[in-house]
């Protein structure tokens, strides 16, 4: 029986969102507030993300340090929301329901994460609090921290990170090539739940099969594309 399985990714899917994003962007370079490498999706400031880190390796006793991907659920253990930085009105224009990009896997709205929630999948979600980057720009790190000790973060959370807590063992490293993104099925008869990641392979990806494909799919997100696994065997 064929197994499809899809990676979850963040598109443009409307042209005139994009058209509004080159426009936007042309006319921040022109009052130089922003430059042609400006990265436009949310991150989180330095010291965050090593806090973060430092956090999740205590908990997991050093086997992990990626928030993203250990088993542990962090809820009471990290000060939350987590905080990012962004251009406000860049992700306004865009109004994408997925705002992921290392080292902040799988930001989302709530109009994405609750099929996911309630999928059945162990699974747990942080909010997340979003600042504008200009707030931040030219600022030592000591000045961030205090920033980040100081920000109102209550009052600005829109989003959630999916942190799936299970890893699953789906494909054969000895008869897959992750390089070349072709995979093999360890055990082809396994039933796969809706949303899941993987020990081995895409393994930062947020993977679904047809039935989570179809529970996104029903609520009509922005900006979500379905890439398809290339399964062989």
């Amino acid at each position: 029986m064929d197994v499809n399985i899809y990676s979850v990714e963040r598109t443009y899917v409307v042209p005139e969102t994009q058209a509004a994003l080159n426009a936007l962007l042309s006319l921040k370079i022109a009052l130089r507030e922003w430059s042609e490498e400006t990265l436009f999706d949310l991150q989180m400031t330095r010291s965050e993300r090593i806090e973060i880190k430092k956090r999740v390796r205590l908990e997991t006793d050093g086997e992990e340090w990626d928030l993203g991907t250990c088993h542990v659920d962090m809820t009471h253990k990290i000060r939350l929301p987590i905080l990012c930085q962004t251009y406000l009105d860049y992700i306004e224009t865009d109004q994408s329901d997925l705002l992921t990009l290392p080292p902040v896997w799988h930001v989302m709205t709530p109009k994405m994460i609750d099929p996911i929630l309630s999928s059945g999948v162990n699974v747990v979600s942080y909010p997340v609090a979003v600042f504008d980057r200009k707030l931040i720009l030219g600022m030592e790190e000591n000045e961030l921290e205090t920033f980040a000790d100081e920000f109102d973060r209550g009052a600005h959370v829109r989003y959630q990170m999916l942190h799936l807590l299970d890893s699953m063992d789906v494909f054969d490293p000895e008869r897959s090539d992750d390089s070349e993104k072709t995979y093999v099925l360890a055990n082809p008869s396994a039933t796969l739940p809706p949303f899941f990641r993987v020990s081995w392979g895409p393994i930062t990806s947020l993977l679904a099969t047809e039935e989570g494909k179809t529970r996104l799919e029903a609520v009509k997100l922005l900006g979500v594309k379905f890439e398809p696994l290339q399964i062989i065997g």
